[in-house]
């Protein structure tokens, strides 16, 4: 199937395709752990949009009139850290020295201190990772963040994996690996696709519901 004229979209396979696994984060020096989904390209459905569960597309949503809004994914990301039904947060531990021993405390973690990422995943002429009008949306919500000054916050919804709402910072996106955007020709070909690996990292500010 010819990735520049085709009119499929992709879709998520429904049976047995759901992967959990924990992964070390490349320099984190911690472990996260990383929700994965097997995706192919195939003339299905496009996913649902109308309730939370397995299959619903992610959204965020723009505090003001600014941006159009809800940005609704046109496809959920490949893999993704540190949420499921919760945020995996994890106890945070510190040590300090007495005269006769060392003292381990352990205090709890939240949201805030965890960062979250999504990422869709591409692989040349033989996979795309989302189009480039999808990839234009996704950039004008990181390059015009609303004003936290007045408790305007971007909201970001997992829809697929969670009842959870939560109000985000959008912290990086890159395309090709790195803080790079890597682009070939095939973003200038017919509805324009985006080919190398696509990465979100935000923060959790707050949590919503």
């Amino acid at each position: 199937m010819s990735l520049l004229n085709s009119s499929a979209v992709f879709s998520v396979v429904s049976a047995s395709v759901s992967v959990f696994s924990a992964a070390s984060m490349a320099g984190a020096g911690s472990t996260a752990f990383v929700l994965a989904q097997t995706v192919i390209l195939a003339d299905k459905a496009p996913l649902s949009v109308d309730a939370v569960g397995f299959g619903t597309r992610r959204m965020l949503v723009y505090p003001t009139g600014d941006l159009p809004s809800p940005l609704i994914y046109e496809q959920n990301p490949h893999r993704w850290t540190n949420l499921g039904p919760e945020a995996f947060v994890r106890p945070i531990y510190t040590q300090r020295r007495t005269l006769g021993t060392t003292v381990t405390q352990q205090s709890l973690a939240d949201v805030t201190d965890l960062e979250y990422t999504e990422e869709w995943v591409g692989g040349g002429a033989d996979r795309i990772a989302m189009s480039w009008r999808f990839f234009s949306q996704l950039y004008t919500y990181y390059m015009n963040p609303p004003d936290v000054t007045k408790s305007l916050f971007i909201q970001w919804r997992a829809r697929d994996i969670t009842t959870r709402a939560y109000n985000v910072f959008l912290t990086s996106l890159s395309v090709g690996g790195g803080e790079a955007t890597a682009l070939d020709h095939r973003y200038k070909a017919g509805e324009g696709w985006i080919t190398e690996n696509v990465v979100l990292r935000f923060r959790i500010l707050s949590q919503v519901s």
